[in-house]
């Protein structure tokens, strides 16, 4: 197995107990303003 493997096999782990703690979906959008329509949201 190489350093590159074991790096590898690391990072998987580490992204695995990242996911599986809470809350769940790491990325959150709040909008400032109003969001009325599809444009302003896009915008």
């Amino acid at each position: 197995m190489s350093s590159t493997d074991t790096d590898q096999d690391l990072l998987k782990q580490a992204a695995l107990e990242y996911h599986r703690l809470s809350p769940p979906g790491k990325i959150k959008v709040t909008p400032t303003k109003p969001m009325l329509t599809q444009r302003d949201l896009a915008l």
